[in-house]
């Protein structure tokens, strides 16, 4: 989990790099903004975001103390009640490519569900070792 207020103000990595690293590793992020009420140029709650929604995860921006306590719940709750799905593509590739995916649920009597996953994954070229 990441708190911040999305602002760059000191780092050494692009955007691009911090998402190749989150996406190496497989970690899902997920991020509490907490951002000033004047809208101060350093912060960037859109890259909080995007980082969240290309791992699989999601930036909340709560306002208040009492907002804070029940997105971390929330966050605690989600956290619980993940699963992992896993496939075996076809064909291999050469390269480290990355391979987006995109993931429909559906059941019966259930109404409209809601699944949250990453982008995509980076498959491994053909004989290669996680």
């Amino acid at each position: 989990m990441v708190i911040s207020d999305g602002g760059d103000n000191a780092s050494k990595r692009r955007y691009a790099d911090v998402l190749a690293l989150a996406r190496q590793s497989g970690g899902v992020i997920y991020a509490i903004g907490l951002l000033a009420a004047s809208d101060e140029e350093d912060q960037n709650p859109e890259a909080l975001k995007r980082l969240c929604i290309d791992t699989g995860g999601v930036a909340y921006f709560p306002r208040t103390a009492d907002e804070i306590a029940e997105v971390s719940a929330k966050v605690a709750s989600e956290l619980s009640e993940q699963y992992t799905l896993g496939f075996m593509p076809g064909a291999q590739t050469a390269t480290r490519a990355f391979r987006k995916i995109e993931v429909k649920v559906t059941a019966e009597g259930r109404g409209r569900l809601h699944v949250r996953t990453r982008s995509g994954y980076r498959s491994l070229p053909e004989g290669a070792k996680p």
